[in-house]
């Protein structure tokens, strides 16, 4: 497939020209898919993937996150840096978006990584869930916890996957659709925790990239209990 070089950059122009980065007005997903589509095409021109790539960047939507992680693992030669850049920076803004508190617009502790992928139209994340300073993890704990993540996530379609216990953490995965917020799950489960007596640090960790392993963990409870 042959591209009109002019035409390419009437396009992009059109979408830059639309895009109004206060957020009063986006990309809706047909034009970030056809944005992004360019630079899967090895006939396009490296200096229409580097617009391509600086507009996708800052973009806060699931669509151009998805897309640019997905760039980003295949990427054009001269263009690692360019997709990796252009990833952290959609991550930052998905993690503010994310993060936002659903009530009263305040940030909390929520820290999201990429690449743990999904299923349909949900996002696969892992988590970890902290006791109070002082406390460790126990039975009980864990179990309280298990149920108010799990009745919460009925209500608003999380499906809670998988549980890994440890001492001083719960870590866990679950689904969570494309429109529900992390905080809203999460700050209602940890409600739940409290009303049912479990105490549960009320910052978290978030992540939808790999999970975290056993040398990175004691940096991230030490991030937790820093934010």
């Amino acid at each position: 497939m042959s591209y009109n070089q002019d035409l390419v950059r009437e396009f992009l122009l059109t979408l830059i020209h639309n895009y109004v980065p206060d957020g009063t007005e986006e990309l809706s997903e047909r034009e970030t898919l056809l944005l992004s589509n360019f630079l899967f095409q090895p006939e396009v021109p490296i200096e229409i993937k580097q617009r391509v790539i600086i507009l996708m960047s800052h973009l806060d939507s699931v669509t151009a996150f998805r897309e640019m992680e997905k760039y980003a693992e295949n990427p054009d030669d001269g263009l690692q840096l360019w997709a990796n850049t252009a990833l952290e920076e959609c991550r930052m803004f998905m993690e503010m978006s994310l993060s936002e508190d659903v009530e009263g617009g305040e940030e909390v502790g929520v820290f999201m990584g990429g690449g743990l992928g999904g299923h349909k139209n949900s996002m696969r994340c892992y988590f970890m869930v902290l006791p109070m300073p002082g406390n460790e993890m126990t039975d009980e704990l864990n179990a309280l916890i298990e149920v108010s993540l799990k009745q919460t996530g009925k209500e608003i379609r999380v499906v809670v996957e998988d549980f890994f216990y440890s001492k001083n953490h719960l870590g866990f995965t679950a689904l969570i659709p494309f429109d529900v917020a992390i905080a809203e799950f999460m700050e209602t489960s940890i409600e739940r925790c409290g009303a049912a007596g479990a105490q549960v640090y009320p910052h978290y960790y978030a992540c939808n990239g790999e999970m975290p392993d056993e040398a990175e963990i004691p940096e991230i409870i030490s991030t937790i209990m820093e934010s």
